[in-house]
């Protein structure tokens, strides 16, 4: 990620202050790790590796942790070389994402013993997404986590404002393309270099369209076999940090008119999302019922869907939306507000678009309707 980071103006060896600044208003204490890593498994290791004492707490900067303390105690006093904890995927305050809806909730390692388990080990005990790179050889594992959890965690990764959330876009579009390529004449030809990527697009321009990409979205889909259930925190517990959504689709709503606002970059053949989740996000995309994006190139095609994830099922459906195009003007009516018994917690609009030629991106804004020309 070095080039990216230097060419949009970021030190790859320093996070931002921002994060020093949270860290030290905490109280503590604490010591960093600067520098950069071929990848995200060395990164890991190189953490691990650094801490000092027996238990190692390893914690992501969305996550929020509730210890179950009698478990911490008897996790403390036994011989089990890590503790686990629950980690459902938080959709919207009182909802969760996960598989089947029955039996236990996700887990993943968070305490270990250091005596028991090597830094090459806890890796294979984290949730990494890896693309071009693998764990160290499995049979470093140890298998021997405590029985029951000592944590349940709120995972609030997809309620991550869209300042933040684009950062965490870029490494993992950029990991993938490590793996994958990227346009037409990278398919299949892993990106060894990404200053010949940013060469033909603008390290800027591909940071600007990871804002409308589906991680900065939070929650819009489900995977196979997902399903939505009222989440098992209790409510008295989740006012301390359901603000964070409310701060989250805020945030979504201003991305919104900022598209009505200046020109925006669009990647062709890639997929630009707008959140219509509350009224605020769905009035500052149109006027009526009406949405019209003006580009700065012809489009040679386009195509439009609608996300919505529900309390009740069907809890994730996708629809496809009328588009008419007109050159360099992309028009659709938005579908009507959900009626309120169908609970639905989220709503994004999908748009692609392709080029006319065989540039990779252009620019759009939203407009408002075309007016009618009165007749006779």
């Amino acid at each position: 990620m070095v080039p990216y980071l230097e060419v949009i103006g970021t030190d790859p060896e320093r996070s931002d202050e921002r994060v020093y600044a949270a860290i030290e208003a905490s109280g503590i204490p604490f010591r960093t790790i600067n520098g950069t890593w071929a990848n995200e498994v060395e990164k890991r290791r190189a953490g691990y590796a650094a801490c000092s004492n027996r238990f190692i707490y390893r914690l992501d900067a969305d996550e929020l942790f509730f210890i179950h303390k009698s478990q911490l105690a008897a996790f403390l006093a036994s011989a089990s070389a890590f503790a686990e904890m629950q980690i459902p995927l938080y959709v919207a305050p009182g909802w969760i994402a996960r598989q089947g809806g029955q039996g236990e909730l996700p887990r993943c390692g968070f305490l270990f013993d250091r005596d028991m388990v090597s830094a090459d080990a806890h890796l294979h005990h984290l949730w990494l997404v890896l693309e071009a790179d693998a764990l160290p050889a499995a049979h470093h594992v140890d298998t021997r986590p405590f029985p029951t959890p000592v944590a349940f965690c709120a995972h609030l990764t997809h309620w991550r404002t869209t300042e933040t959330a684009v950062n965490r876009s870029a490494f993992y579009v950029m990991n993938w393309m490590r793996a994958n390529g990227r346009f037409p004449d990278m398919k299949g030809r892993p990106v060894t270099d990404f200053r010949a990527v940013f060469a033909r697009l603008p390290a800027q321009a591909f940071r600007e369209a990871l804002r409308r990409g589906v991680i900065p979205m939070g929650k819009i889909s489900l995977t196979a076999g997902e399903v939505i259930t009222p989440s098992p925190l209790a409510a008295s517990r989740e006012t301390g940090f359901a603000d964070l959504y409310d701060r989250f689709l805020d945030r979504l709503a201003a991305q919104n008119r900022a598209a009505g606002a200046g020109s925006q970059p669009l990647i062709f053949t890639e997929a630009a999302f707008f959140d219509i989740s509350n009224m605020a996000a769905r009035d500052a995309l149109m006027t009526d019922a009406d949405v019209n994006i003006i580009t700065s190139a012809q489009l040679a095609a386009a195509s439009v869907r609608l996300h919505t994830l529900s309390a009740t099922e069907p809890f994730y459906t996708v629809e496809a939306i009328n588009v008419r195009l007109d050159g360099n003007q992309l028009s659709f009516t938005l579908p009507p507000v959900p009626s309120p018994a169908r609970r639905v917690l989220r709503q994004a609009i999908e748009m692609v678009g392709s080029g006319a030629d065989e540039a990779p991106m252009c620019t759009y804004r939203v407009a408002g309707p075309t007016p009618s020309v009165p007749t006779r």
